[in-house]
């Protein structure tokens, strides 16, 4: 009967020792686990820290090419009315050439 007891005890003790063994695998897991967590967590702040960067540079770049555009419509407004006033200043030389024309033959 002590030979009993004592195998009880061995196959507990061994039974433990097995938890024991598994009980600080699964902690050294859990600490790799945990870390790697964190390195996740650190990494996802930089990752939102440079979207929000380029959030703010896409908003100033379509603010600048807001003017830009601005500014092109109002270069080709210019470019218009000058081509316009070429015209016009044309068409008063045309005028004025064809009525000088006609001065000149009637004095021949």
């Amino acid at each position: 009967m002590w030979c009993a007891v004592a195998g009880r005890r061995q196959q507990r003790a061994a039974r433990l020792a097995v938890h024991a063994v598994n009980y600080g695998k699964m902690m050294a897991l859990m600490k790799q686990i945990d870390d790697h967590l964190n390195q996740l967590q650190l990494e996802h702040a930089k990752l939102m820290t440079q979207a929000d960067l380029a959030r703010k540079s896409l908003s100033k770049l379509h603010a600048q090419v807001c003017e830009l555009e601005e500014e092109v419509q109002m270069q080709k407004l210019v470019i218009s009315e000058n081509a316009e006033g070429e015209r016009e200043a044309i068409r008063q030389l045309c005028f004025s050439l064809e009525h000088y024309r006609s001065g000149y033959q009637d004095l021949r």
